[in-house]
């Protein structure tokens, strides 16, 4: 980005022409763009987009508009500062307990970040380039009319796609489409709450010993905080659809004004744009390098914890989570208020509103 904010040919390319056009020029241009621009490149061209488990799902370099808009947000400033209540908590620490909190502090700060670090360099970089390969193998059988699109092999199981390679078999062109335009047309909304019978009731904590009673108590805290479900913080907080738009919890403070983005798949992460409001079931590592675009962010679950919450503060973003359904009351493109402090979003205007009018 310091390269970057020193040379103003170079910022006229983040602008100039297709995005991936765009991306290419910067990174032949020589010196110190071309070789920080091949570095991101690398580190982060194939991440998937998405859940990041899935190779049916984009890698960014196959989104270079994404690619671009992230560099050019990066280096038009410094960031939002991220929410740091450090301060306030410690004073309510006593004098003599005080050391190890910091210590305490410390431990969380450098083990949690693991959390997304695990998931970026082993899961989502690995199906990236998983899909790299298995598109490559589907050019070639799409060019030897084996398969209808290069894609479609994602849809085909290793054993599958051995076989389609070798020609010894495996499924034809037409039932992989038919499997792709499932897949593309099923949402996890149709899927069932729980498989099976009805979930195990946890034993009670008060049955185990002492020091596995309070790691138990911790463990279950932190899953509750992490991923709340919509039925529970509707009986705790009053979570409800108001006359404007929809009620959850307050998971990073602010407000903002902005254009819903509405997220369904992974594929529609290519339509944010710098400034949206994105509107998501759940977030995930894999959506991270989307969320340093958006203004504000809102989600249908988790709580306190979850990913959306704890990077929302990170990059000083308001944010509200675990509304249960903003994905499907809220219409993309709607100019709508997010008030992270108050855990609410409000829609201002309906998509396509003329103000003028």
């Amino acid at each position: 980005t310091e390269a970057l904010r020193a040379d103003p040919a170079a910022q006229r390319l983040l602008r100039a022409g297709e995005p991936g056009d765009a991306l290419a020029s910067l990174l032949s241009r020589p010196g110190e763009i071309g070789r920080a621009t091949a570095a991101y490149l690398d580190l982060v061209g194939h991440w998937t987009v998405g859940s990041g488990s899935d190779v049916s799902e984009p890698h960014l370099l196959e989104m270079p508009h994404i690619l671009l808009a992230t560099i050019g947000a990066a280096s038009r400033g410094t960031p939002p500062s991220a929410l740091d209540a450090t301060g306030d908590l410690r004073a309510d620490v006593p004098q003599g307990d005080r050391n190890a909190f910091d210590e305490l502090l410390a431990e969380a700060r450098a083990s949690h970040r693991l959390r997304d670090e695990r998931a970026i360099y082993c899961d989502v970089w690995a199906y990236g380039l998983a899909r790299r390969a298995i598109l490559a193998a589907g050019l070639r059988m799409a060019k030897a009319a084996a398969i209808e699109q290069p894609e479609h092999l994602v849809e085909a199981g290793h054993r599958e796609i051995r076989s389609l390679l070798i020609g010894s078999g495996g499924p034809s062109g037409e039932e992989l489409a038919a499997r792709a335009h499932y897949r593309e047309r099923s949402t996890e909304s149709q899927a069932p709450p729980v498989l099976g019978g009805p979930p195990r009731v946890p034993i009670p904590t008060d049955w185990l010993p002492a020091g596995a009673a309070r790691t138990e108590r911790a463990f279950r805290t932190y899953v509750a905080a992490m991923s709340a479900e919509p039925d529970r913080i509707q009986t705790e907080t009053g979570m409800h659809r108001t006359a404007t738009g929809v009620d959850g919890l307050a998971a990073s403070p602010g407000t903002y004004e902005g254009r819903a983005r509405v997220v369904n798949s992974p594929a529609e992460l290519a339509h944010v744009e710098q400034g949206d409001v994105l509107v998501i079931a759940s977030t995930g590592p894999a959506i991270n390098a989307v969320l340093s675009l958006v203004g504000a962010l809102v989600t249908d679950r988790g709580g306190m914890l979850s990913h959306a919450a704890i990077v929302a503060r990170e990059y000083g973003i308001p944010a509200v989570v675990g509304t249960g359904e903003a994905t499907t009351l809220i219409p993309d493109g709607a100019l709508v208020r997010v008030d992270g402090t108050a855990g609410s979003l409000a829609v201002l205007e309906p998509a396509g509103y003329d103000r003028r009018l």
